[in-house]
């Protein structure tokens, strides 16, 4: 499904005119499944929210190239409609001009006609799946909660049915009292809609709660792979320390 081969991305730092150049990614390769919940693990600046723009093509590679069914994700007709996102900032998701219904139909516009009523079927039917109503159609995103408005990214990203969702930090900025709320979404909409994950996190218990298997990061390549339930065989001395406080390794 997914495949990232030998992908390395640099930065320029130092000013506009600087040579000086910091490596995020470096020789990054993986596959992917259709139907798997790939976890990629690791603090602040191992690289993941870069990896994870590569994947949506919102940035390019410096080096290596990123496929979606043998096809690079760069060409935007490989990622329309099959790759969507959540992402950590909820309150940025969306345009803030926006009603709630405007913002879950403008990906489907994007992708196909559909008349206003289907597309009004469609969005009450998208926030019932979240666990929301029709009432929210018409509310703008200051009238919602943390948890409301993720929910409603999270109705936006699958409208179009994507095959794989990309979901950065998608809880760290969520009150714990709703975290498990929104885990338990997703868990029910991969089997609902058959989807596939790309859950990047630095929480150790959330991954292994949604995840298949996990990728761990540091410091721009990953150090260690490994099942789910297989995390307690892991070798890696950063993998483990990440570990540590979850389960004895």
């Amino acid at each position: 499904m997914l495949s990232v081969e030998k992908v390395c991305k640099s930065y320029h730092k130092g000013g506009l005119f600087s040579r000086k150049t910091l490596a995020v990614l470096k020789h990054i390769s993986f596959e992917m499944c259709r139907g798997e919940c790939l976890g990629i693990i690791g603090e602040s600046g191992s690289g993941k929210s870069t990896l994870s723009r590569l994947i949506l093509g919102i940035e390019k590679p410096g080096s290596g190239q990123v496929l979606y069914d043998g096809r690079n994700v760069t060409d935007p007709g490989v990622r329309r409609g099959k790759i969507s996102a959540v992402f950590q900032d909820y309150t940025s998701s969306f345009n803030p001009n926006y009603t709630v219904y405007e913002a879950i139909i403008e990906p489907m516009i994007m992708i196909e006609r559909r008349n206003r009523k289907s597309l009004t079927t469609r969005a009450v039917s998208l926030l019932t799946q979240v666990g929301l109503d029709g009432s929210y159609l018409e509310k703008y995103p200051h009238e919602l909660s943390g948890g409301e408005a993720q929910r409603v990214c999270i109705a936006r990203a699958v409208s179009t049915t994507p095959a794989l969702l990309v979901l950065d930090e998608v809880v760290s900025s969520i009150d714990v009292s709703i975290q498990v709320q929104i885990l338990d979404l997703f868990y029910t909409l991969k089997k609902e809609m058959d989807m596939s994950y790309i859950f990047i996190t630095h929480d150790i218990q959330a991954a292994a709660y949604l995840c298949d298997r996990v990728l761990f990061f540091y410091d721009g390549s990953i150090v260690e792979e490994s099942p789910v339930m297989e995390l307690y065989k892991v070798r890696n001395e950063y993998a483990k320390k990440l570990l540590g406080s979850v389960i004895s390794v």
